[in-house]
């Protein structure tokens, strides 16, 4: 783990990459890119719970992917040199920022730490894979419902709503705010939903491969069932 500041940013490896051609440092496997995406799913939610301020979808992965070239970091060194996953927690949008800002940026990336040390007791039992489920409600626009995930455990839920198999760079579901659950989904009625779920230490939903190739990830469409 790497605190500091600033940008606001939720970070693993690989870090650098070399140009021309922006060829990264070697990627995880897709194991164990998802114990990445699942642990960060808890790591944020609980940095989010302070004072609902998020770690956006757009500055969390990879360092190479979101930021610049990051040669010598010791998340690379870490990941590389030991095989220990690491993160790269970059705090707040200054870099010296007033104290009463500050003091509230160490609360909530305190309980970011708090999490991540909780990831990592987990990570070390945990063979057992969550389940997702699916929920439509109607909607006050017209023609539209509303959608809502749930998971049998703390898990990252990536989905597609275009009927492409999903993957980690499909879209990643969102907190609704503190203590609210998940973000809803107001969709077109009849929108057929792909997504598949994965927990803090790697398990995806299913055994699913969430390469592009694998079919066996959840499906669902997006109507209210008749009583």
């Amino acid at each position: 783990m790497n605190l500091h500041s600033s940008g606001n940013y939720f970070m693993w490896s690989p870090g650098a990459y070399a140009l021309p051609g922006r060829v990264s440092a070697p990627r995880p496997t897709l194991a164990q890119e998802s114990a990445f995406w699942g642990a960060s799913a808890r790591i944020l939610a609980a940095i989010k719970r302070h004072r609902n301020m998020a770690v956006t979808p757009a500055r969390t992965g990879p360092i190479s992917d979101v930021l610049y070239s990051a040669a010598g970091n010791s998340g690379d060194m870490l990941w590389y040199k030991y095989g220990i996953y690491a993160w790269n927690f970059e705090v707040g949008t200054s870099f010296q920022p007033e104290w009463d800002e500050a003091h509230a940026e160490t609360l909530e990336f305190a309980n970011g730490l708090v999490e991540l040390m909780r990831v990592a007791r987990d990570f070390a039992k945990d063979r057992t894979r969550p389940r997702s489920t699916l929920a439509v409600a109607p909607s006050a626009t017209p023609g539209m419902v509303d959608v809502t995930f749930s998971t049998s455990e703390p898990s990252a839920v990536f989905y597609t709503l275009d009927r492409a198999a999903p993957t980690y760079a499909s879209t990643l579901y969102g907190s609704a705010g503190i203590r609210e659950g998940g973000e809803t989904l107001t969709v077109p009625a009849g929108t057929r939903i792909h997504w598949f779920s994965v927990d803090s230490a790697g398990n995806v939903e299913n055994d699913y491969r969430p390469d592009g190739d694998g079919r066996n990830y959840r499906k669902g469409t997006a109507v209210l069932r008749a009583r």
